[in-house]
């Protein structure tokens, strides 16, 4: 009976220790973060079954879920969210006019205001851009104005040139949707989460990765190439057969006595000596004389002989 009752007060104690536990895992952040987690994805797979969300929502729980996390972020509605939040490129987006509206309904910022240069939106110098006002200025004395938007700054970035780009069917309206793009990111960077608007998104395109295998940069250190900040212009201008890599220098070969000093009128071109170096009509003649093996005129050209293969140091 005894035992009994001390095996029973055991599972008690246990079952407070477990409970405790689990209330202290609750209330630490990660335990937060996991109760969030599953809310979410609850919610997510309610929203994947209807017919009224965007293709890349439907039957897709995972980017609801996405959604909805970024819809808590934003203090929007996760509906909302889905309906303005496009993929191009792989990459998410806002709608242009989803932005605006978010800033002209944040409660910081008074609905902003679009200041142009010229009327003709197909001239050269036609320019928009977007200024705003605080919502505690009620004067309007302190003007938030944003990036000018030209056809300069168009051509440039090449969005006109991409088939299929608005900027030629409805230039003025992409106009307006840049320049509020360029005034949010300025100003009110939280509202988009760093993400840009689907017009930009559709006129930078797909990023370009360049692949460096491991292979390249090993040959070229074995080459004794200096190494570049950036490395690329080293992988562009490859070196010249038989040239030194750039960054290096040779270092003349020391000798000791006469051997030493022949290296290095052999590096320099001139006698050992120190006498100043001949003319290359009396350094032809010196050598003509040792050809004929005239005892004379071979000891005064001792001096000048022509340098050695053996003088100059192996190029790896």
């Amino acid at each position: 009976m005894e035992q009994d009752q001390a095996i029973q007060a055991k599972a008690s104690d246990l079952e407070l220790m477990t409970r405790q536990a689990e209330a202290q895992f609750a209330l630490s952040p990660i335990g937060q973060m996991s109760r969030q987690f599953e809310l979410v994805k609850a919610m997510g797979d309610y929203y994947a079954q209807s017919t009224v969300l965007p293709t890349v929502y439907q039957k897709n729980p995972a980017n609801c879920a996405i959604a909805i996390n970024m819809a808590a972020r934003m203090g929007a509605d996760p509906l909302m969210v889905m309906q303005n939040l496009f993929i191009v490129h792989g990459n998410p987006a806002w709608s242009s006019k989803f932005l605006i509206g978010c800033i002209n309904t944040c409660g910081r910022f008074q609905p902003l205001e679009y200041e142009g240069n010229g009327k003709n939106v197909n001239d050269q110098g036609f320019a928009i851009r977007c200024v705003g006002y605080a919502k505690s200025d009620t004067k309007k004395q302190s003007p938030l104005k944003g990036t000018w938007i030209t056809w300069k700054m168009v051509n440039a970035e090449g969005w006109a040139s991409k088939p299929g780009s608005k900027w030629k069917s409805m230039p003025e309206q992409m106009f307006r949707y840049r320049a509020a793009a360029f005034w949010q990111r300025t100003y009110a960077p939280e509202i988009s989460l760093g993400l840009m608007t689907q017009e930009e998104a559709e006129d930078v395109g797909k990023a370009q990765v360049v692949d460096v295998s491991y292979s390249e940069i090993r040959d070229h250190s074995l080459r004794g190439e200096a190494i570049d900040p950036n490395p690329f212009n080293s992988w562009m201008q490859e070196p010249a057969a038989g040239q030194a890599p750039q960054g290096t220098a040779e270092a003349e070969p020391q000798g000791e006595g006469q051997e030493g000093a022949e290296s290095a009128s052999a590096a320099s071109g001139g006698p050992a000596d120190g006498t100043a170096p001949e003319t290359i009509e009396g350094a032809a003649g010196s050598a003509n004389a040792t050809q004929s093996g005239s005892a004379g005129q071979g000891a005064s050209a001792a001096g000048t002989s022509a340098p050695s293969a053996t003088g100059r140091r192996p190029n790896f």
